[in-house]
């Protein structure tokens, strides 16, 4: 078990309060020099940094996230070990040092760490949440969504600073910690991706009545493949109508559609996206389908359980027969719609954009199966018997990464600021792992909140 330093003392740093006894403070302008050099290439080593993976490389053909530009020019030079920070998101974490040489955003800072000190213990320490708050102090903006930590006041802050080899022992350690955690993480997230095929498979076998006995018949749909005999094939206008009822006036619940499902919004503490008015919103009342039609990648749909008011860019549309419609079958046949990229594939926008939307007109006259009423009835109940079980094991492995990742939180806090000694851990020789690929920004389309200023101009 980590003990804590003999002795401490009073520090200035917002959070941090106490520090061990012979650890310094100092502004960030000693520590810290901004790069500004732009480059004049249109091509080169697309770099971006996030709250989940620090910076990482990207492939500059998704444009996708903080790259939507045709080429590079412009974009500002990153060295190796240098510190990149995105001044709109500071203060969530959105701030890293690099291993890479490349360029990023010109919207970034990218700043130069002097030789001095080891720059992997700034890369801890400035992406704990006690930073993260300090950032968000220090950050200008009317709402929280709109906060930047502009270079110069960055420059004013302080920082904590141990002696070059405890920060070199605790980078090691740290390295050391992670990297074991991030191992089990990996192969836990390996066993979701096993259920969730598992889930797939269910849902696409049942949902295209690929898993009864009965005759069938050639769809003539790609996507759809054989379905029963019996079952029919109509567009989606003939089952549903879209509908627009704003509300025209504010103080009623804002609805976010999340992966999560539809979750009320907390307009209260300014996080996310924010609209000047709500009044523009659009109704949603209970069994309206409300999806995110406006990006394909990240988007999702629900059947509404609750009542408010939803961005007019979503799509709200309604069965406009009940008798033929059982809406939980529908609704996971549109959930594997978005699974399996087939609203994708309907979809217009500028090739691979994170904007890849899906027209009015496409959707509407989009082919969708239909079974007999009583039949989809049955289909939904018995994807619920068979993925009830995999939905608990696939929230509990969830649950486990969670608690991962607040203890790995945790830990690189207490080393950072001292509130555990680790001079004298003997630690054991080991390569860090480094992950250059994009993979871990997946994690990140969850947390992709919808631009509410828009207003799809096809409906």
């Amino acid at each position: 078990m980590l003990k804590p330093y003999e002795n401490y003392k009073m520090c200035d740093v917002p959070g941090i309060n106490l520090i061990p006894k012979n650890w310094e403070v100092s502004k960030n302008i000693v520590i810290f020099k901004e790069r500004n050099t732009k480059s004049i290439e249109e091509n080169g080593n697309l770099l971006s940094v996030s709250q989940y993976s620090g910076v990482r490389t990207r492939d500059v053909s998704k444009k996708i996230g903080m790259h939507k530009a045709d080429n590079l020019l412009g974009y500002k030079h990153v060295l190796a070990n240098d510190l990149v920070m995105n001044i709109m998101l500071a203060w969530n974490s959105s701030v890293g040092v690099s291993r890479f040489n490349g360029v990023t955003s010109p919207s970034y800072a990218v700043f130069e760490i002097n030789s001095k000190f080891n720059p992997w213990y700034f890369h801890y320490l400035l992406r704990i949440p006690e930073m993260s708050k300090y950032f968000e102090t220090f950050s200008t903006g009317l709402i929280k969504s709109r906060l930047r930590l502009y270079p110069n006041t960055f420059n004013k802050m302080l920082s904590i600073i141990p002696s070059r080899s405890e920060q070199n022992q605790i980078v090691q350690y740290l390295d050391w910690k992670c990297a074991d955690i991030h191992k089990i993480i990996k192969a836990k997230k390996k066993e979701i991706k096993l259920l969730q095929e598992q889930v797939n498979s269910i849902y696409n076998d049942l949902l295209f009545g690929s898993d009864s006995n009965v005759e069938k018949k050639d769809s003539n749909v790609v996507w759809m493949g054989a379905i029963p005999r019996h079952w029919d094939i109509c567009t989606m206008k003939q089952l549903f109508s879209i509908k627009k009822d704003i509300a025209g006036m504010e103080g009623i619940d804002v609805i976010s559609v999340t992966q999560s499902g539809l979750k009320i919004k907390n307009i209260e503490n300014n996080e996310g996206q924010m609209a000047k008015s709500y009044a523009n919103y659009q109704r949603v009342k209970y069994n309206d389908f409300v999806m995110n039609h406006m990006d394909l990648l990240t988007g999702w749909i629900d059947c509404a359980k609750i009542e408010g008011v939803t961005s007019p860019d979503y799509r709200v549309f309604v069965a406009n027969n009940e008798e033929s419609i059982d809406r939980e079958y529908f609704l996971a046949l549109f959930k594997l719609f978005y699974k399996r990229k087939i609203f994708f594939g309907y979809g217009q926008g500028i090739a691979t954009s994170g904007r890849w939307r899906l027209p009015k007109t496409n959707f509407l006259n989009m082919p969708v199966p239909l079974p007999p009423k009583k039949e989809q009835e049955k289909i939904h109940m018995e994807i619920k018997g068979k993925t009830d079980k995999l939905f608990l094991m696939l929230a509990k492995i969830e649950d486990e990464i969670k608690l991962l990742n607040e203890y790995r939180v945790r830990l690189i806090s207490d080393v950072v600021t001292g509130k555990v000694d680790v001079r004298n851990i003997v630690l054991p020789s080991f390569e860090p792992e480094v992950d250059e690929t994009d993979e871990e920004f997946d994690d990140e389309s969850d947390n992709v909140e919808e631009l509410e200023d828009e207003v799809d101009a096809d409906e």
